[in-house]
């Protein structure tokens, strides 16, 4: 009968877990000088070694003939233990978790062993136990009998009572790093005859996430469904995943905010068979290694999705902090929201038109649209186009006075440049962003709970009682503001501070408008 090669290649001594060589050496330590205790917590992500390990300490306890803390493989007690053993008792706690449960095996240590020197229970997703059977099990698990020893095992320590972590030796179990599961991979691969290149190697090490379970799972799956050498194109078309170009490229025209192409090369990548959900998570994995790259520029930190470096630096020039944000919140509720059912390929489409036009009332969208216009301003496009006068209009203008040639000529007043309402919010916004980094705590809330209004070339605040209308109508406060509304307009404005007795903040009172 065919044998996973998960369960084919668990590892039988200490020395053949990897990624865990601090637990692993404890361990030996403790089993070579008799310190072996008789109560263990392993705590950790799936697939990372905690039922191996406790297999292992449950072979040490019994070994008649231990070699450096390892077990030796060929003694009555570890020959018994590889035959499953009566004295080696797994339980798993997710569907025995009542009192009653816990109550039998309680009346169950008291017997001896019938072959081994201790009897083992090894009580796996310990954490889905209940209340009640927690508390029965407390007093057997601090003091139990000489011949009896625990290893609990859990994925979420978190739900285990402090009563039970303070009667064990807890280890966590740390994710493998990718490149020792590629390593321990390609030892397998070779073993069974398999042939991958160490590119396709490394792609599954990199989507097992930490657990070697999943990486061998996978490499069993896509090893048996080929002929030949396989590489990481083909891996990725057994396994149903896009190409790292076809992402990239499909991000591209997200950045370009082109939706028709974007939406067009998901059609494709879904006429190939790419599910809908697997290509929102390589777009959730690129758009957060961008941010990251962004915040940090350490490779280290990154997914290990595989993407290349030089293209991440690039999108990362081109994409700001907030649409950065805006684009992992879209990602993230759309992940949650498939649980809900309905098309996915409806909902993918509608997606990509998000992502490409982040015009949403969200606060990382809002900032988005601000930094859309700090960049067109930098760049020097206006806001707006001024509106022309109609001839009616200029009609009814009256004439200007004639000059008299000894009155001096006035500066020319600057000409009040026209922006729409969507526009003037962006413009206070950026204005407010400005100021934050300029005014200090005390001076910047008065100005974020002031009305603030612009028309024509006047700035009005509108400062919330007289304290506000003090601390903001000061010579120096209306030059800093000035100099950022003219760094951010394009041209002077006037300031002017009153006091208003609005009931709400300038940021919220525009916002309204789009309500």
């Amino acid at each position: 009968m065919h044998q996973a090669l998960y369960r084919k290649w668990r590892p039988q001594s200490f020395h053949e877990v990897i990624g865990q060589e601090a637990i692993t050496s404890t361990l030996k330590n403790q089993a070579e000088s008799g310190r072996l205790s008789h109560a263990y917590l392993f705590c950790g992500t799936r697939g990372s070694g905690k039922t191996t390990c406790a297999r292992l300490v449950a072979k040490a306890m019994n070994c008649e003939n231990l070699q450096g803390g390892e077990p030796c493989l060929a003694c009555p007690s570890c020959l018994e233990i590889a035959r499953d053993s009566l004295d080696i008792i797994e339980i798993d706690a997710a569907s025995n978790n009542g009192v009653n449960n816990i109550r039998d095996l309680r009346d169950e240590v008291v017997f001896t062993p019938i072959h081994l020197r201790k009897k083992v229970y090894i009580i796996d997703e310990v954490h889905m136990l209940s209340t009640a059977a927690f508390n029965a099990l407390l007093k057997t698990l601090e003091e139990p009998p000489a011949h009896v020893a625990f290893i609990l095992a859990t994925t979420e320590t978190h739900k285990v009572p402090a009563t039970i972590l303070s009667r064990c030796q807890r280890f966590d179990f740390r994710r493998i790093p990718p490149a020792l599961i590629a390593e321990r991979l390609s030892f397998i691969a070779a073993a069974e005859s398999f042939s991958f290149t160490a590119e396709a190697l490394s792609l599954i090490a990199r989507l097992s996430d930490g657990a070697m379970r999943n990486a061998l799972s996978i490499l069993e799956q896509v090893g048996g469904r080929a002929e030949g050498q396989l590489d990481e194109v083909a891996v990725r078309a057994l396994l149903g995943l896009s190409g790292s170009t076809e992402v990239l490229s499909l991000v591209a025209l997200i950045e370009k905010q082109d939706a028709p192409a974007a939406i067009a090369a998901a059609e494709d990548l879904y006429a190939k068979g790419i599910e809908a959900a697997s290509l929102v998570s390589q777009l959730f994995s690129v758009f957060m290694d961008v941010l990251l790259y962004k915040a940090a520029g350490d490779s280290a930190l990154l997914s290990g999705a595989g993407y290349d470096e030089a293209v991440l630096k690039e999108l990362a020039s081109k994409f700001s902090d907030s649409r950065l944000q805006y684009s992992l919140d879209t990602l993230h509720e759309f992940l949650n929201s498939m649980a809900r059912g309905g098309t996915l390929q409806g909902q993918l489409y509608l997606l990509l038109f998000r992502l490409c036009t982040p015009e949403g009332t969200g606060t990382a969208a809002l900032e988005a649209r601000v930094e859309s216009l700090e960049k067109k301003l930098a760049a020097g496009l206006p806001l707006a186009a001024a509106p022309k006068q109609s001839p009616a209009a200029a009609k009814e203008q009256p004439a200007a006075a004639p000059q008299s040639p000894s009155t001096p000529k006035a500066a020319a007043a600057p000409t009040p440049q026209t922006v729409n309402t969507e526009d003037t919010w962006a413009f206070i916004q950026a204005l407010l962003s400005a100021l934050s980094k300029k005014l200090d705590r005390g001076d910047f809330s008065h100005l974020q709970n002031a009305n603030i209004t612009l028309s024509g070339t006047t700035l009005t605040i509108a400062a919330k009682g007289m304290v506000g209308q003090q601390m903001l109508n000061t010579a120096e406060i209306k030059q800093v503001i000035s100099l950022c509304a003219r760094e951010i307009y394009g041209s002077d404005l006037i300031v002017t501070v009153a006091a208003g007795a609005a009931q709400e903040s300038g940021a919220s009172a525009l916002k309204s408008l789009f309500e």
